[in-house]
Order: structure tokens, then sequence, then C-alpha cells
């Protein structure tokens, strides 16, 4: 059986942490790829918007509990609603600075497991990815896939920026040839122009989102091998001192 190439062992590699990450549970090479085809890109935004989503889950979660605390103190002070509207709403903001400035340990792990990483880590070895030397070469090639998934990302963003200038720009055309109509109706004007960027608005937000949950995939998937070449690196390093010969 012929080894298979630098080329191909990182796309297995790549493939390997996706299924990992996404949890998918399929043996079969069709099931798999049928997957990856159609059902791999939502599972990525769902997991990428939950990555994202965890600052704000977290402050709710935290200003809710401050809340029910502060309520049922003031409770028994017999505040006025001034003063307890007051604390309540200092409460609420208070408890931004916790999330906006948590300790970097709470959240850089947050995206992936130790089991996780074991995993993909267990589905390196299997690849014949056991030596440094061809450790060097995987986090070579790593890096230019990862350079092409970034370059992915950038191309979405400029076609969102692309997409809301060209919004702009057609309701200022439109606008043009309206004043100049001789049946011009300035509220009806102004009311076609608030629905029509309202729109482009919130579908420009949505764009972003997805974009933004699909960056935090992509870079979970990487980060993911990343991790657990320098794993496999370690493990190498324990094995290699315990057979270095003790004096």
């Amino acid at each position: 059986m012929l080894e298979k190439s630098l080329y191909e062992t990182t796309q297995k590699i790549i493939e390997d942490a996706e299924d990992y990450l996404l949890n998918t549970k399929l043996n079969s090479r069709t099931g798999r790829w049928l997957h990856r085809q159609l059902l791999a890109p939502l599972a990525l935004i769902l997991f990428g918007s939950k990555e994202a989503l965890k600052p704000f889950t977290k402050w709710g979660a935290m200003a809710f509990i401050f809340l029910l605390s502060g309520s049922l103190i003031l409770k028994g002070t017999h505040a006025s609603i001034e003063t307890t509207q007051t604390v309540l709403l200092a409460i609420i903001y208070g408890s931004v600075p916790l999330i906006m400035f948590a300790a970097p340990s709470t959240y850089i792990f947050s995206e992936l497991t130790p089991n996780q990483i074991t995993a993909i880590s267990k589905s390196i070895t299997s690849h014949g990815v056991e030596s440094p030397d061809k450790i060097d070469l995987i986090e070579e090639n790593l890096k230019l896939a990862e350079e092409r998934a970034k370059e992915r990302i950038k191309s979405f963003k400029w076609l969102i920026g692309t997409c809301w200038a060209l919004a702009i720009l057609i309701t200022n055309q439109l606008n043009s040839l309206t004043t100049k109509s001789e049946s011009f109706d300035l509220n009806r004007t102004l009311q076609n122009n608030f629905i029509f960027l309202t729109s482009a608005i919130l579908a420009t937000l949505l764009a972003l989102w997805i974009t933004i949950s699909y960056k935090r995939a992509t870079e979970a998937i990487f980060k993911a091998i990343k991790y657990s070449l320098l794993e496999i690196r370690h493990s190498l390093i324990i094995i290699e001192d315990k057979n270095q010969p003790r004096n």
C-alpha cells in the first residue's frame, strides 16, 4: 500500500478535526462526504454562533443573578422607586466589565475540550505523523491551508461591504430620480427609504454574524490541530526523556 502524500495527509487531518469538533459520527466515506458538502456549512455556522454568543450568555446569566439578588435586598430596605431603578441599572451595566475584562484563562480555551484535543492527536498519529520532522512539515502545510481559509473569509467581508455600498448608491440614485418626478411625495419617499435601509441593515448584520460565526468555527478547527500537534511533540519529549539513560 502506497503511503499518502503530505498534501493528502494534511487534508485528511483537517477533515478529521472537522468531524470531531462538529461531532460527526459517520463511518462510511459517502456519508461523511455528503455531510461535509451539505450539512457541515450549517453546523460550522451554528458552532461558531454558539462560541460567539458565550460572552453574552454568561453576561445574561450573571446580570439575572445580580438583579434577582439586588431586588431581594432592596425589597427589604423599602427603598424608593428611583433608588431601586438606579441601583438595578448600575448592577446591569456594572456586570459588563466583568465579561469584557474577564481573565484570559476563562475564555481562551472555551472553544475546545481536552477530550477533543486527545482524540484529534490520536487521529493525527494514525496517519503516521509521529516524528518531529513530519510534524514540522504538517505545520508548514497547515499554514498554507489556514491562509487559504482566511482569504475566503476576507472575500466575504469585501462582498458584504460592496453590497452595502451598492445599496446606498441605489437609494441615492432612486431618490434623485424620484425628486425629479411630477408625482414626487416626500413622505412616501422617506417611508420607502426607511423600509429599504432597514432591510439592508438587517441583511448586512445577518451576513456579518454568519461570517463571524464561520470565522470562529474555522479558527477553532485550525487551533485544535495546532494544539494536537503540540501534544504529540510533548508526548515525544516524554518518551525521549524516559529512554535516556540515568546516571
